[in-house]
């Protein structure tokens, strides 16, 4: 009877901790596609190194990246770029992509009411960052269900395995 106790409570343990690592894996994130020039819109050509990625989109709404109050990127789910930002403070700002007053096209009609605002320079997560000179960085850009957007700048680019932090 102790016999069956003991491997009944280690076989549950054993289960315990198999599904516990389970949980802890990290998946592998999603290769990421280059933004299409098209959508680029922010075009310096000297400054500091910037890798922008995609970091867990799950919403149907598009992003746009603003840098000091002008228009830089729009962004959809698994994508990157990289640019050059100049050495000191500027506000970006994560928001909608901006839409036209009507939609275009079946797909845009299919999002469009719940991505389409009036002003989305004005909404979204702002932020000032200070970039230093000859330091690489990496911005994680990610918006929940298409409401909540935020973005982390990471100073000195993580290597991959510290490159998908929970925030």
């Amino acid at each position: 009877m102790l016999k069956v106790k003991t491997s009944l409570i280690l076989l549950g343990l054993s289960l315990t901790t198999t599904m516990a690592a389970a949980v802890y894996v990290q998946k592998e994130p999603p290769a990421l596609k280059p933004i299409p020039e098209d959508r680029v819109l922010y075009r310096e050509t000297s400054g500091t190194p910037i890798q922008l990625e995609t970091y867990q989109v799950t919403g149907k709404c598009g992003m746009s990246l603003w840098i000091d109050k002008k228009l830089a990127f729009i962004i959809k789910k698994d994508e990157k770029t990289s640019f050059l930002l100049p050495k000191g403070r500027h506000e970006i700002r994560l928001t909608y992509e901006p839409l036209p007053k009507e939609p275009r096209n079946e797909e845009e009609k299919e999002r469009y009411k719940y991505c389409y605002k009036e002003e989305p320079q004005k909404l979204g997560y702002v932020k000032e960052v200070e970039i230093k000179e000859d330091t690489p960085y990496l911005l994680h850009v990610r918006t929940n269900r298409g409401n909540l957007f935020r973005f982390r700048l990471y100073e000195n680019a993580p290597q991959p395995e510290k490159k998908y932090p929970f925030y």
